[in-house]
């Protein structure tokens, strides 16, 4: 009787697998640099004062595996450093050929791991975030990140924002120092795009 009862939860759960795999769509969008933007935000020192710069969105693509009850997300993008732009036209010609050495790595590049989530996101009304883990490749360098994502649906597109810190040191960065400004190692990244669905 045990193994009959043992037999039967088995075959209820393979059912249940099945079930969850045949439901689950994959959907790869591609994402361009027209559609959003990544903005980093530092404090420099002394006074406290605040750096902002702003970028083109990466390129790239990013897939959704949705089915009725749950998604994950998952991306590879790349950046293009020379885009950034601080206001001060001197200043972002020091940061580029000093620091992040552009001439040498001109881009960047953030792998994101499988983020899950516990509804279908795109059917959900209201913003749904996770923690996100990935890779991020800068100035030669590989390390991992942890930040956070969030999905928003409106007016039929679907809107990615990610947040999370970069230490310039971990990449062997020189703390960017500029007019008697130093800017802090620690700066904030976000990273915010629509997404076009993939024509197969």
């Amino acid at each position: 009787s045990d193994v009959c009862s043992s037999d039967l939860l088995n075959s209820i759960l393979i059912m249940f697998f099945i079930c969850q795999t045949v439901n689950a769509v994959e959907t790869t969008y591609s994402v361009k640099k027209n559609n959003g933007s990544v903005k980093f935000f530092a404090i420099g020192n002394p006074s406290a004062i605040r750096i902002n710069g702003t970028g083109t969105a990466p390129e790239g693509s990013l897939a959704i595996d949705s089915s009725d009850k749950a998604s994950s997300i998952k991306g590879n993008f790349e950046f293009d450093l020379n885009s950034l732009n601080t206001g001060i036209e001197m200043r972002d010609s020091h940061m580029k050929e000093n620091y992040l050495e552009t001439g040498k790595f001109p881009q960047s590049k953030l792998v994101i791991d499988p983020v899950q989530f516990n509804e279908n996101i795109l059917k959900a009304t209201a913003p749904k975030s996770s923690e996100f883990k990935g890779k991020l490749f800068l100035h030669g360098e590989e390390r991992p990140v942890v930040g956070n994502t969030e999905v928003v649906n409106k007016n039929d597109q679907v809107k990615i924002l990610a947040k999370f810190k970069v230490k310039s040191s971990d990449f062997k960065i020189e703390i960017p120092s500029f007019a008697g400004i130093t800017m802090a190692d620690e700066v904030d990244v976000e990273v915010e795009f629509n997404l076009q669905k993939t024509k197969i």
